[in-house]
């Protein structure tokens, strides 16, 4: 059996070697203020924020995150 097709309008069933490819190379790029691509953070690395020369990281609450995801929508 040939592995599923995976894709928005798909309805094949993907095999466990797709699904592991999916969850090992999904992750998220981080920018610089200039827009440049600095970092690959990989589903199994994290990221620490600090306060920098041009930055000021303020952390809030989950549900006040979620309030404004729901503004946006």
């Amino acid at each position: 059996m040939g592995a599923g097709r995976v894709a928005s309008d798909s309805t094949d069933a993907i095999n466990g070697s797709q699904l592991y490819n999916v969850l090992n190379y999904m992750g998220f790029n981080v920018h610089n203020n200039a827009d440049q691509s600095v970092a690959r953070i990989n589903n199994n690395r994290h990221i620490q924020f600090k306060d920098g020369e041009l930055t000021k990281v303020v952390v809030v609450p989950k549900i006040m995150v979620q309030m404004y995801l729901l503004l946006l929508m």
